[in-house]
């Protein structure tokens, strides 16, 4: 996987996070959906999470978690990437239907209320992140695609 190197396809990874009570619901929902969308599945890792409800954006605040890493193939075209994006937002609202959330950092475009189902408190970390850093010297590409975006809404008065 690490020597992969291919100008037509990608590895890709996602990660989700699933209270234990509702692990077996979100497999066998990810297995419907990964054979339905005929997924060239590389691997999928579990990892037990701990409950954490101090930090801010924290993936596992309500309960512990199974952490389900998945590493797929997708081929390096527009129509390739839609598949990709698609089979993702799937898996989010899955992951979301079973009481759980999605790692941040690998997102790619997410709609609103989706980010704010999986993170209640996402305006209030937007609001810290500008109040610690007023000229914004400090980003990332989940904060250009996310944060700008709700800052920006919250000061022309949107909700």
């Amino acid at each position: 996987m690490l020597e992969h190197d291919s100008t037509k396809d990608a590895d890709v990874i996602q990660e989700f996070f699933v209270p234990i009570p509702r692990f077996m619901t979100f497999m066998e929902g990810m297995r419907r959906i990964l054979l339905q969308d005929g997924t060239n599945l590389l691997g999928v890792t579990l990892r037990y999470v701990k409950a954490n409800n101090e930090t801010a954006l924290s993936y596992a605040s309500r309960a512990d978690a199974f952490a389900v890493i998945l590493y797929f193939n997708e081929l390096c075209s527009a129509a390739g990437r839609a598949k990709g994006d698609e089979l993702i937002k799937r898996l989010n609202r899955l992951a979301l239907q079973c009481e759980g959330t999605f790692y941040l950092t690998y997102l790619r475009d997410l709609d609103r209320d989706t980010l704010r189902q999986a993170y209640p408190w996402i305006d209030a970390f937007f609001q810290k992140k500008l109040a610690f850093d007023p000229e914004i010297r400090f980003t990332s590409r989940f904060f250009e695609m996310h944060g700008k975006r709700e800052l920006a809404r919250t000061d022309a008065g949107g909700s």
